[in-house]
């Protein structure tokens, strides 16, 4: 009888679900965004930190970016450094420095894949609010990726 109590108590801490973070990316949606194949780990550790971005901060760091990726240079490594470096000074003093690099690496990744990929504006606006991308984040980058790719 012990045995039997011990393996329905089991079953049932490991049967139930566990709530999910309406903050980070939904597990197993992966194969049906315009990632294509899986959501890089760099973008699933930045959305919930996105939720903790101000939305002015949130704007000016979408709008650097696509600046820096139209540029006849692109975006290397030596620029991210930059952005990683202004951001923290000027905006991201409520963050601790990792945080703040996650944030910009992040973004250029989402921001790059979505004027890269050759899917509808109308469907990345889907799949971002799916990946429970904050509201005034998913603006802000349609909003880039729109100048980036003009119809």
């Amino acid at each position: 009888m012990g045995d039997s109590q011990r393996r329905r108590s089991v079953k049932n801490m490991f049967g139930r679900k566990q709530a999910a973070d309406p903050k980070a990316v939904p597990v197993g949606i992966d194969r049906s965004t315009f990632f294509l194949t899986t959501i890089p780990q760099e973008v699933r550790a930045c959305v919930p930190l996105l939720h903790e971005l101000e939305t002015e901060v949130a704007n000016t760091l979408i709008e650097q970016l696509s600046e820096c990726m139209q540029s006849s240079s692109g975006l290397d490594v030596n620029a991210v450094l930059q952005l990683n470096t202004l951001f923290k000074a000027k905006y991201f003093s409520y963050l601790a420095d990792a945080k703040a690099s996650t944030v910009v690496t992040g973004l250029y990744t989402l921001i790059q894949t979505c004027i890269q990929s050759k899917v509808r504006p109308r469907q990345v606006e889907t799949d971002l609010s799916r990946m429970n991308v904050p509201v005034h984040v998913v603006s802000a980058v349609m909003t880039a990726l729109r100048r980036a790719r003009p119809q």
